[in-house]
């Protein structure tokens, strides 16, 4: 059984370590880990992904906005959050509240 999660977890017993950044293995190490619960040893390996974000960019492309207006309440204030979004470039200017 494999377990995939944020955090370093013990096959056997669940145990979770809470600071796995400092835990992990080293290229070096074959990646055995102790668990401190069960003293059961275990396989580690820190998965690593990577993702990029591109966007299009008008102003760079001497292109046009095109501006649609937006209007919601935000979540996290409950304030009425109001502005303008360009479809092309996601470039977001907001009307002062």
């Amino acid at each position: 059984m494999s377990i995939y999660n944020n955090e370093i977890t013990c096959p056997y017993c669940e145990w979770n370590d809470n600071d796995s950044h400092e835990t992990l293995p080293d290229e070096d190490d074959d990646g055995i880990i102790e668990c401190p619960e069960c003293e059961k040893n275990f396989h580690a390996v820190k998965q690593v992904i990577v993702e990029y974000i591109s966007t299009k960019l008008c102003e760079e492309n001497d292109t046009e906005h095109d501006w649609k207006d937006f209007n919601f309440v935000s979540g996290s204030s409950g304030e009425r959050v109001k502005g303008k979004r360009c479809e092309i470039c996601e470039e977001n200017k907001y009307d002062d509240v």
